[in-house]
């Protein structure tokens, strides 16, 4: 039984709905009734294929088709057609864990010709936990981390009788977080999805490669490449290998321009606009902007699932995004007009694959809910659990339904059912259905395998993308050049655009494209090819005969083209640039990929771009987000370039402006944060254009003070003597503000000679707000460490929890500290609980042996088993009467430091839109147990620098030159790469595990409340 659509006016409107009217209910609850009685039951999944067919829900014109199944196919999470026709699919058996490798490839055949697959054989088994495979020279690529598979079939009987690892290095951790969605670009790279996110606790001895540089076994004279957790691509044969920008999930996706789009579990579509070559070609950009979450409506979206029983491993798992996978973009030409810009993505926990349109939005997309209330497909069947979506050679949509009752894995579900679950049913299932309209056309059978080369240049303009892509694969894999007049032929066919496309970069794979060509594509009436055009004629054309014509596009009508255009630019402009350069940033001024275009192409001059705009007066007028974000930017790179010249020359042009100018604020901030990346440079000529800024709140805030000389390494010079008076001075001031004073306080701290520790003592008073004492803690503890660790210890008792805190974080960046920590603990001078249970976790963990083995010894017992009795003793907090309104400051005062609503809190721990929607007793349990489910990406690490700091905090951003680490308040180190000596995961989510010591049990049932308000 199907649910069909009808249209009134631009809305769908249910006919018939998955809620049956009050007569019907009547009649299917008699029918029921009687069924019991006649001792027969309602039929339970797993439902046969039959049944199957009638739980799905469907927009009207559209059927879903059932093309293989059990006992063919068991557990199927990617498929491939190769250019037969035939269909290879992944079944991924071992799933959850992989005690054996149960992994196989199927290969899939329709001889007959009527949709369905009744052909099967054992292409290839022993694999462990295979997800993703691509056709690939007489076999397939599987991925089965840590490595990419090739699978040949060397004799044609259609089985696998060569096992080569192409590539190799990849992380094998969860099964969720593996290299997975194998893709043949338009550029001739394969391309691989690669989520690298370090496996939760509970499961870390099965799941314990955290993964390496990659590298080739047939290519050992290529070095390994590191690609620090983003997507790749490569070139089997050539042994290239390379990082990407974007970082996908479960899935991999191009439209038919090339456009690339990923997911993640509760964003469910998301596209790569600025390439990764762009942003690599600048070391000192820190955590550029490069893909887009385009969902207009959220990205934990709502989803209408219509399941009739559904099987859930907790409430987080109702009614939004959680495991969003498998998209697609259509690009088939057999469904009704409008399709041909709609992307698919699959939720198997709700049992729906959800569609949106892609409607252009700048240089990229916004995705547009096309069904309001309802999804593209839903099925009454908990068991129908679509993970991969496809378009096939007929223009129908192939979905794998994994088909099992539960598809969580343990690590994220509850200590207290996983026990219970079955993972591995016993009835062993697997589906796979294609979707097709009723208007769709007889297509002919693909036989790609048997056409010459002038008969798959043909194919180049098919409106089916399998066929177009298909076609340049194998003509850059046979290297025919015979074909390059045709093709040179097809470039300029007016009546094609995709297959001009196509033609020009299959022309590029077999190495035979003329410049000309390309110079002449600059001009193309498409705008996709114009944008095309520049990529090929990086690589093709001399920079001289480009230029002009880069310059041109700047102006290009179409803002894909000109992002392009400016990128491009960024490699090849110089001085006589800057004009065009300036014209298309002042019109895009608000968009961030423009503004990262800039940034990208501003590692030789940052400094010329930074002058021309802080002197444009029309720039410093009104000011906005965009240009207070450029001038950060472009002050970050100056700094980070470490040149004392510029730098001075950066200060000196603040200097000549009003202190308190936007502008003024967002250049030293900037400029701070870039000199921070670096060792403590010298900048001899910087500091002797500091003093007339580091005069005190006269030029600019002691809070720009305390960051620029704690930036800019003054030594022991009279600068620094100087400004150490001022502070001093101003630090014991009760009339200035408070937190100026504090930062006056922080000044203090940086006085290499240990003059001011008699100072610094006297704010550790209870005389001194909490500010003041926290301020002077850091102070202290930043240059007298093992010295402030002794006075702080001897005065602790004396401290507030909030100074306390503060010491506990200070003394952690100090070896020396920790031990006389640890010794103070063991006498009791400083109370046990003084470090919580994530701390006393990282020290279990410590570099140092001798401090993880006093750590063991004087903190297992507390860590024993898990908090199950604290949560016990919080369940009555479930049925107390609450407010959401006095939960809302709970969360202000407890939360906010890490997790983030509306305008308030940061942005530290996960999104709590994909948190709240959990059940009461869920939320309690990650609010009290935080370590036993760490959200995917959370987790805790510890980076040990070159000059001894110890720096903790979830991995923000990596680049090539730097890592991001992020804590509570929103703080975060940037740390250069090569200050790093040691970076290591602590197998501890940052969240506190002891937040009970701040919450009552009406606070949790005020807190509970609010979230469940969200």
């Amino acid at each position: 039984m199907f649910a069909y659509y009808q249209y009134h006016g631009e809305r769908e409107m249910p006919v018939r709905s998955a809620t049956a009217p009050l007569p019907l209910c009547l009649f299917l609850l008699a029918s029921a009734i009687l069924l019991v009685a006649m001792g027969c039951q309602p039929p339970q999944p797993p439902y046969s294929h039959e049944e199957a067919l009638d739980t799905f829900q469907l927009p009207a014109g559209f059927r879903i088709e059932l093309v293989a199944g059990e006992p063919d196919v068991i557990d199927p999470v990617a498929m491939a057609f190769d250019e037969y026709g035939r269909l290879f699919v992944v079944e991924m058996r071992d799933y959850p864990l992989d005690t054996e490798p149960q992994g196989r490839v199927k290969l899939l055949e329709d001889r007959d010709g009527d949709g369905r697959f009744e052909q099967v054989t054992l292409f290839a088994d022993g694999l462990s936990l295979p997800n993703g495979v691509m056709r690939w020279r007489d076999g397939v690529l599987v991925t089965a981390a840590p490595d990419v598979l090739y699978l040949g079939d060397a004799d044609g009987d259609g089985r696998a009788d060569v096992r080569e690892v192409v590539l190799t290095g990849f992380a094998a951790t969860n099964p969720q977080l593996r290299v997975n969605g194998l893709l043949y670009g338009i550029d001739n790279w394969i391309y691989a999805a690669y989520p690298r996110v370090p496996s939760p606790v509970r499961y870390a001895k099965e799941f314990g490669d955290r993964g390496r540089a990659l590298s080739f076994p047939a290519h050992p004279d290529k070095p390994a490449v590191d690609v620090r957790s983003r997507d790749v691509r490569f070139k089997p044969e050539a042994g290239l290998v390379q990082a990407v920008a974007g970082n996908s999930q479960y899935g991999n996706a191009f439209d038919a321009w090339g456009n690339r789009f990923t997911v993640w579990n509760n964003d469910h579509l998301r596209h790569v606009v600025v390439p990764q070559a762009y942003l690599s070609r600048n070391p000192y950009l820190s955590n550029p902007v490069a893909m887009h979450s385009v969902s207009d409506h959220e990205r934990a979206a709502a989803l209408f699932q219509i399941t009739t029983e559904p099987e859930y491993i907790h409430d987080s798992q109702h009614g939004r995004f959680t495991s969003a996978c498998g998209i697609s973009i259509y690009t088939g030409d057999q469904f009704p007009p409008g399709y041909e810009t709609t992307s698919f993505t699959c939720d198997p926990v709700h049992n729906v694959v959800h569609r949106d349109l892609l409607v252009p939005d700048g240089p990229t997309f916004s995705a547009q809910r096309t069904h309001q209330d309802a999804e593209f497909l839903a099925s009454t069947d908990s068991w129908f659990r679509p993970v991969f979506t496809t378009t096939g050679p007929d223009g129908a949509l192939y979905i794998a339904d994994y088909h099992r009752p539960v598809v969580e894995h343990p690590e994220y579900a509850p200590k207290e059912i996983v026990d219970h679950i079955e993972y591995r049913p016993a009835a062993q299932c697997g589906r796979i259905y294609r979707v097709v309209h009723e208007s769709s056309g007889q297509t002919e059978p693909p036989r790609l395998a048997d056409a010459d080369s002038s008969q798959l240049v043909a194919y180049l303009r098919h409106p089916n993308l399998w066929w177009r892509m298909t076609a340049q694969r194998l003509l850059v894999g046979l290297g025919d050049r015979s074909v390059v007049p045709v093709l040179e032929d097809l470039a300029r066919d007016e009546e094609s655009a995709l297959g001009r496309l196509h033609a020009l970069w299959t022309l590029d794979g077999l190495d035979e494209l003329d410049a000309a060509l390309a110079l002449d594509t600059l001009e193309d009436p498409h705008p996709a090819l114009r944008e095309h055009a520049i990529r090929l004629a990086d690589t093709r054309v001399p920079q001289g005969q480009r230029r002009s014509r880069l310059l041109k596009l700047l102006d290009d009508p179409n803002e894909k083209v000109q992002l392009r255009a400016m990128l491009a630019l960024g490699v090849i402009g110089d001085r006589t640039d800057f004009t065009a350069m300036e014209r298309i940033t002042s019109r895009n001024m608000e968009s961030p990929w423009f503004r990262t275009a800039l940034l990208a192409s501003a590692a030789d001059n940052p400094l010329l771009w930074f002058e021309r705009l802080t002197a444009k007066r029309e720039f410093l007028g009104e000011p906005s987000d965009g240009k207070a974000d450029l001038i950060k930017g472009l002050a970050s790179i100056v700094g980070a370039r470490q040149k004392d010249q510029e730098v001075a020359q950066a200060l000196a042009s603040l200097s000549s402006g009003p202190a308190d100018a936007w502008w003024s604020t967002a250049s030293l901030s900037g400029l701070t944060a870039g000199i921070s990346q670096g060792n403590r440079p010298r900048l001899e000529l910087a500091q002797t254009r500091l003093l007339p800024l580091l005069a005190g709140p006269a030029a600019i805030s002691w809070e720009a003070s305390f960051s620029l000389a704690q930036s800019l390494d003054l030594a022991d010079s009279p600068q620094l003597r100087k400004l150490l008076r001022q502070a001093s001075s101003r630090a014991h001031e009760p009339t200035l503000d408070t937190p100026e004073r504090a930062y006056a306080i922080r000044l203090m701290g940086l006085d290499p000679t240990g003059g001011t520790a008699e100072s610094l003592r006297t704010f550790l008073t209870p005389q001194h707000s909490e500010q003041i004492q926290t301020a002077a803690v850091e102070a202290y503890v930043s240059t007298h460490g093992a010295q402030a660790a002794d006075d702080l210890i001897e005065n602790w008792r004396t401290l507030t929890g909030a100074v306390r805190q503060t010491a506990v974080n200070e003394l952690w960046s100090h070896k020396g500290a920790v031990s006389k920590l640890l010794a103070a603990i063991e006498s009791e001078q400083v109370q046990r609980w003084s470090l919580n249970r994530s701390r006393q976790r990282q020290l279990m963990r410590h570099a140092d042996p001798q401090i993880r083995s006093r750590a063991k010894l004087m903190f297992s017992d507390s860590l024993v088993g898990d908090r199950q009795s604290v949560y016990e003793e919080y369940r009555p907090a479930l049925s107390l009467d609450a407010d959401a309104g006095r939960g809302r400051d709970v969360f202000r005062r407890v939360c906010a430091e890490c997790h983030k609503v509306g305008d308030m809190g940061e942005e530290v721990g996960p999104d709590l839109l994909s948190v709240v929607i959990r059940n009461k007793e869920a939320l309690m349990t990650d609010i009290l147990m935080p370590n036993e489910s760490i959200e995917a990406g959370y987790e805790e690490y510890l980076v040990e620098t070159t000059n001894g700091r110890q720096i903790s905090g979830i991995i923000a951003a990596e680049t090539q030159s730097s890592v991001t680490l992020r804590r509570a308040k929103g703080e975060q180190d940037v740390v250069p790469r090569e200050s790093i000596a040691g970076l290591r995961s602590l197998s501890v989510s940052p969240m506190p595990e002891d937040l009970e010591k701040d919450i009552n049990l009406q606070a949790m049932a005020d807190l509970l409340a609010y979230l469940k308000s969200l």
